[in-house]
């Protein structure tokens, strides 16, 4: 039986890993570069975290553009 691996890739949209984790329960998830090489594995633990937190560079799940000097520890 064949499963399509499910990733994220280093540099995505809020939303898209929100959607990603909303379809489906997987614990963690390989990280692509742009040239599809996998370079790491991030669990859902830690994007929960981030999300929870706003941690990261651009527009905010409310539309509010986040510095890195906003970002919460």
């Amino acid at each position: 039986m064949n499963h399509d691996v499910v990733t994220v890739t280093a540099v995505s949209f809020v939303k898209d890993i929100k959607t990603l984790l909303e379809g489906n329960k997987h614990n963690a998830y390989p990280v692509l570069n742009s040239k599809g090489e996998v370079i790491g594995l991030i669990t859902r633990n830690f994007i929960n975290i981030m999300i929870k937190n706003q941690a990261w560079f651009g527009e905010s799940l409310t539309g509010l553009s986040m510095k890195s000097n906003q970002i919460k520890e």
